[in-house]
């Protein structure tokens, strides 16, 4: 099977954008504003995060204690990641989010070592938080993540695409089976566009769905 799973993190691994909550609680200025635009496209999605976290002064640990206290697991994700280990089916996150709190989250549930992290590099500093992107490979891309679906299909592998935002669709639309948290603005952007998919609030939606495609 020359599959591979991409699956965004907040919001669909986790309950809660860890990003929105650290901005909720520790930014110093009207990054609503900037979310509003980026929903609209007069801004990219690099340019919103690094404007947004440039009002963030806080330190990685109080950003990590602060997330840890609310950061809730989706229901069934530790069935889909058995399901990947089982059929040998590489799981990548690719989150626009925080990397550092992503690997402690996954150290914290043990997967320290099986996921692989497609994020910007994020450096905690006294002028705020700064992101690094990846580099786009393909010119008809919108953001590194359906960079990331052109490069897996590119190598003649299956992209499954899991997410829940509005910055996941340009990815979703283009992989071979894209799946959408339930009532989730993805899930409203693929409906809107007639885009076939999948909806699910447990993972174990997607682990039978999957089975189901084999």
């Amino acid at each position: 099977m020359n599959d591979v799973i991409l699956c965004d993190f907040d919001g669909t691994i986790v309950k809660i954008d860890t990003a929105e909550y650290v901005l909720e609680e520790l930014a110093e200025g009207d990054w609503k504003t900037l979310d509003q635009r980026l929903d609209s496209g007069e801004i990219s999605l690099e340019d919103c995060m690094g404007r947004q976290f440039g009002m963030v002064t806080a330190s990685r640990k109080r950003i990590i204690d602060t997330l840890d206290s609310v950061v809730e697991t989706r229901p069934g994700f530790s069935d889909l990641i058995e399901h990947c280990r089982s059929k040998r089916i590489p799981f990548i996150i690719a989150s626009a989010g925080l990397d550092f709190y992503i690997r402690h989250f996954l150290a914290r549930n043990g997967l320290k070592n099986e996921i692989d992290i497609v994020a910007p590099r994020v450096r905690v500093t006294r002028n705020g938080v700064k992101f690094e992107f990846p580099k786009l490979r393909y010119p008809s891309s919108v953001s590194f993540k359906d960079d990331l679906v052109r490069q897996h299909r590119s190598a003649g592998r299956t992209v499954v695409y899991i997410g829940d935002g509005t910055t996941d669709f340009n990815a979703a639309r283009i992989s071979d089976h894209p799946f959408a948290v339930a009532g989730s603005k993805l899930a409203g952007l693929l409906n809107e566009n007639r885009i076939p998919h999948d909806e699910f609030t447990d993972f174990r939606t997607v682990v039978d769905t999957l089975k189901n495609l084999e």
